[in-house]
């Protein structure tokens, strides 16, 4: 694991962990988990967990879980963002750069029921 991801570990860890105790709750380690763009399933979780008797994660733990996930190469990272980004962009979708316009916002707040404030 490179330095620049446990530096990244230790911040997601220390920002969810706010109490300084150095253990996280099983909610606590899935909002970890998103901090570093990771969407854990259900069934990964508890299989640590399992493993786990505490029934709350060490930072180490958490490292050596991370670890374990596939990490996204910074370039699917990119293409997934890109991806995204084009189901909102109606009008210039087969342009190099991608454009959301305020009607496209507004499209999707209409798709989600969502009102702007």
């Amino acid at each position: 694991m490179s330095g620049e991801i446990k530096e990244a570990c230790a911040r997601a860890f220390a920002s969810v962990d706010v109490n300084g105790r150095g253990y996280i709750s099983r909610d606590q380690m899935i909002m970890a988990l998103r901090i570093l763009n990771f969407n854990p399933i259900d069934s990964e979780v508890e299989e640590m967990l399992q493993e786990n008797d505490n029934k709350s994660f060490t930072y180490d733990q958490f490292v050596d879980f991370v670890t374990d996930m596939k990490l996204p190469s910074l370039e699917e990272q990119k293409m997934d963002l890109r991806e995204a980004f084009a189901l909102f962009d109606r009008m210039n979708t087969e342009l190099e750069e991608l454009f959301v316009n305020d009607e496209d916002v507004q499209s999707i707040m209409d798709a989600q029921s969502w009102e702007m404030v």
